[in-house]
């Protein structure tokens, strides 16, 4: 399978104004996006998931949920022989990218933080946000982006009991990317 034909997609959670982390955790308790993330890195029946992420958002995964199960888990480090078990060390996000195609993986999913964001972004064909509707005090945000290069493709806003804010959540595809399912 070639890098063109897999999805490459990044799924963050994050106020309007960028803000996604404090102190290396979520700044907020929203239990529904918890859910929509993982029906969205788990994928459908036949599908073949994975997950790039930076060390300090595996670090900042429970415990009991490290690695993710039922997706492919790939860290990237800048420390050499770094081991995690349960999970793919890269050196680089293309290292990453080559080992999922190399598993025939059909959907890439980056999910933080910040740095590998910043690296993916230019290869990203498609972008779930969860807009958190609130103003919370955050000292990780989500790189600076253009909006205008992006088309909605779907759009919800929704308010569930046992979430901390209500959220909007957001399909983009980038525009001029052939249509992708996600």
């Amino acid at each position: 399978m070639a890098v063109e034909q897999m999805v490459i997609g990044g799924v963050v959670a994050m106020t309007r104004d960028g803000t996604m982390g404090r102190e290396g955790a979520l700044p907020w308790r929203i239990p529904s996006d918890l859910l929509r993330f993982k029906r969205i890195t788990s994928g459908e029946p036949g599908e073949e998931h994975a997950v790039i992420m930076g060390r300090e958002t595996w670090m900042s995964l429970p415990s009991r949920f490290r690695p993710l199960p039922g997706r492919s888990n790939l860290v990237l480090s800048r420390t050499p022989d770094f081991v995690l078990p349960g999970a793919e060390v890269h050196s680089s996000l293309e290292s990453a990218l080559s080992s999922c195609q190399q598993q025939s993986i059909t959907h890439a999913w980056v999910i933080g933080g910040r740095e590998v964001y910043a690296s993916a972004f230019d290869h990203l064909q498609i972008l779930h946000v969860t807009w958190v509707e609130a103003e919370v005090d955050g000292d990780i945000r989500f790189p600076e982006f253009t909006l205008s290069e992006w088309e909605i493709v779907e759009e919800e806003s929704i308010m569930v009991q046992g979430d901390d804010h209500p959220t909007t959540y957001v399909l983009f595809k980038r525009r001029g990317e052939s249509p992708v399912w996600a």
